[in-house]
């Protein structure tokens, strides 16, 4: 037997309820209020609510309580839904958790390696070379360049041409 604390919102009034499971059905009152859930042994989650309230000596459903309830619930049951996670290789498992497995991070600033970009190389080839200067050179003075703006000022110009140099060679990872 295990006790449950089940919030129930009915209109403008939050009644906190507490129960004692028996099984996988939860039944809890509060003067004139009951809420009967169902719950899945094995997996903890709510399967059904039913918000009801005493009207002369019998239960009522009250279909506007029971939606409140089942929509918070719907809301609580999966915590991990409004968690939005990093994905870079879109290989749906969370980046933090494949770098906790083991997965590169040479630089350890918490980005998988197979996914960061190596500043100013920007033919992506993993070096930062010749190639990627000739980048820098073909948007030389271009307003708004596409590439070859590293410095982030607006115009591709020695600034940038020295940021590639310094970098110069094979990319960390």
């Amino acid at each position: 037997m295990s006790i449950r604390v089940i919030t129930a919102i009915a209109s403008v009034a939050t009644i906190g309820l507490f129960a004692v499971a028996e099984e996988t059905e939860i039944t809890a009152t509060a003067g004139d209020a009951r809420i009967r859930t169902v719950v899945d042994a094995e997996t903890n989650e709510v399967e059904e609510a039913v918000v009801e309230r005493l009207e002369g000596g019998t239960w009522a459903v009250r279909e506007a309580a029971t939606d409140a309830v089942e929509d918070a619930i719907d809301d609580v049951e999966d915590p991990m839904a409004a968690v939005d996670f990093v994905d870079c290789n879109e290989n749906g498992i969370d980046d933090a958790i494949e770098l906790a497995d083991g997965a590169l991070d040479a630089n350890g600033n918490g980005t998988l390696d197979e996914c960061e970009f190596a500043y100013g190389d920007l033919n992506l080839d993993m070096v930062i070379d010749g190639s990627d200067l000739f980048i820098v050179f073909g948007w030389w003075a271009s307003p708004f360049p596409l590439f070859g703006d590293l410095n982030f000022d607006g115009v591709v110009d020695a600034g940038d041409t020295g940021l590639l140099l310094v970098r110069w060679g094979p990319t960390p990872f």
